[in-house]
Parts: structure tokens; C-alpha cells; sequence
């Protein structure tokens, strides 16, 4: 039955078999599509650390219906306090911050801790026509890039992930190597896997770097910005937790909004 028919029970049940259906994909194939919509469970409140979340696609700009009672009546409540020198939100900031706010809190899916990375896109051009951009969270503001064109962005994010040492996947090509290691029983090519071997291990060291790098330049960032409590302490507390509990993590690295 469709979720508003279906009790609580019944609804959670269906929300962690689409999260483990989903997390297994990733697992197996190393890649997967999620769907979700604003507000709902896979949009606030879950986590989608590392590999599980390397990007979020946001469509549009949430707004409530403004039809709904509720919202019409609370927005004539702010405009009321307000025009009596007795509130600071006006109906329509107060409005468009719930829009804002929902979308901030699906954009949080993906960066869930100091060593993760990935992309955050926001497809909507009122993000820049109307300046919507400049009312998301202070942490995102340094990585917003304008991008019109769909091939142009599409490069910026190639870029921003090979810059991180992420692989990104090829078209194969068939080749007589391959048929060649077919002739052998189908068993494994040593060759191969030293290739892979050296390929792992130059990951990992590439991985290292920029975890220094990128934890160096979070230091001095933190320590210039006029507000806010991270301190360059804690930073190295949650790094040096993150190696000893997670030893494959990825390089902490600052995620690029596109929009």
C-alpha cells in the first residue's frame, strides 16, 4: 500500500529495506543511484558516510504550499509581531527559510564528517538569478561555483574528483590481451593483479598526501574565520579517531557546490 495508508511500523520497514537495497549496490557494483524528495527519511537525518554518498543532486528550491492554513496564518503571525516592532522575521523570511533549510539538510547527506568529500549540485536557476545561493549554510559559501552549461560542469566535477584521487571509470575497450588471458584456463593474470597491487598501493599514498595537505589548509582556515567553535585541536581529535576506527577512509578533502 502506498506510505500514507501504511502505520509507522510498516513505513520504517520499507524505508530500511530501500536504504539496504541501496547500500548493498554500492557495495557490489561500486555505484548507485538514490532517489528521495525533500523532507522525507533518506533526506534528513540519515547518514550516507564516505563511498555510500560521493554526491548529492538537488532539483529546485523546496517552497512549502502556500495554500496550506498553517503556513498562511504563521505568516501573517510575523508580519503582524513585526510591523509592532515585536518580531525579526518577516512572513516571507520566514517562508523561505524553510525551503532553504530543507535543502541544507539534504546537502548534509554527503559530507558526514572531517575526512569525507564529494559534490553537492544544486539544479535551479534561481540559485543564481535571484541570489538564493548567498542564503546557504556559511560552510558552503567558499565552494559555490556558477556553472550554465551542462558539459562545462560535468568537466569541473571530473576534475574536482581526479584532483582528489578518486578513479574515474573508463569506457573499456576490448583488447587481444584480454582474450589472451582467456586461453590460460580463465585463471588469474599475476600480471594483472601486481598491476592492481601497484595501482592500491599508489592510491593509498596519493590518499596520504592530501589527508596532510587538506587537514593542513582546515587548520588555517578554521583559525582566520571571525566565527565559530571548531578549533584546529579538535580537528586533529577527529582526524586521529577516524584513522584508528576507520583505516580506508578517504582524504579529507572540502566538497564543491555546482549550480
Amino acid at each position: 500500500p502506498p506510505p500514507m495508508c501504511q502505520n509507522g511500523a510498516s513505513v520504517a520497514r520499507v524505508y530500511e529495506a530501500a536504504k539496504e537495497r541501496y547500500e548493498q549496490a554500492v557495495q557490489q557494483s561500486g555505484q548507485a543511484a538514490l532517489l528521495a524528495v525533500y523532507r522525507g527519511r533518506m533526506s534528513e537525518g540519515v547518514s550516507f558516510d564516505d563511498d555510500f554518498a560521493r554526491g548529492v543532486v538537488c532539483i529546485g528550491i523546496p517552497f512549502p504550499n502556500l495554500t496550506e492554513e498553517r503556513l498562511a496564518q504563521k505568516r501573517l503571525c510575523n508580519d503582524f509581531w513585526l510591523a509592532r516592532g515585536m518580531g525579526h522575521v518577516s512572513g516571507d523570511a520566514w517562508y523561505e527559510s524553510k525551503a532553504l533549510h530543507a535543502v541544507a539538510q539534504a546537502l548534509g547527506r554527503c559530507i558526514r564528517h572531517p575526512g569525507d568529500f564529494g559534490a553537492l549540485v544544486l539544479l535551479d536557476s534561481r540559485w543564481s538569478e535571484l541570489g538564493k545561493a548567498s542564503q546557504l549554510p556559511r560552510w558552503l559559501q567558499p565552494f559555490v561555483v556558477d556553472r550554465n552549461d551542462a558539459e562545462d560542469a560535468a568537466l569541473l566535477l571530473q576534475a574536482h574528483f581526479r584532483r582528489l584521487g578518486v578513479r574515474i571509470p573508463a569506457k573499456e575497450e576490448p583488447s587481444e590481451s584480454h582474450g589472451s588471458h582467456g586461453s590460460h584456463g580463465g585463471g588469474p593474470c599475476k600480471a594483472c593483479e601486481a598491476k592492481d597491487e601497484m595501482k592500491d598501493e599508489s592510491k593509498d599514498e596519493l590518499k596520504d598526501e592530501l589527508k596532510d595537505e587538506l587537514k593542513d589548509e582546515l587548520k588555517e582556515e578554521v583559525n582566520d574565520a571571525p566565527y565559530g567553535t571548531i578549533t584546529a585541536q579538535w580537528l586533529d581529535m577527529e582526524a586521529s579517531r577516524s584513522q584508528a576506527s576507520e583505516p580506508s577512509s578517504r582524504a579529507v578533502a572540502p566538497g564543491s557546490v555546482f549550480r
